[in-house]
């Protein structure tokens, strides 16, 4: 994907679980929605993970390794896979 914000739109794809990698305009949305919400006093993490629960469809649809913050989530997801059957 060679496209305007291809490396933002891969860490958003990441931080936020997205199934697709999101297009110029939906990050360009994304940092508009962002900027609304800052000015109404939500901190930046918040305004981020509200921004992409409006904007992308597929928020937190899929959870990267990258996301399990501790060694218990790890463990929990490879037990869930084990059940089942993967």
């Amino acid at each position: 994907m060679n496209t305007k914000y291809a490396q933002i739109a891969q860490k958003l794809k990441i931080k936020y679980g997205l199934r697709n990698t999101p297009s110029d305009s939906q990050v360009e949305n994304w940092k508009s929605k962002v900027e609304l919400k800052k000015k109404v006093g939500l901190t930046v993490e918040t305004a981020g993970r509200s921004a992409a629960e409006d904007i992308f469809t597929d928020y937190s649809t899929v959870k990267y390794a990258s996301q399990a913050d501790t060694i218990e989530a790890l463990l929990e997801e490879i037990a869930r896979m084990e059940r089942e059957g993967r």
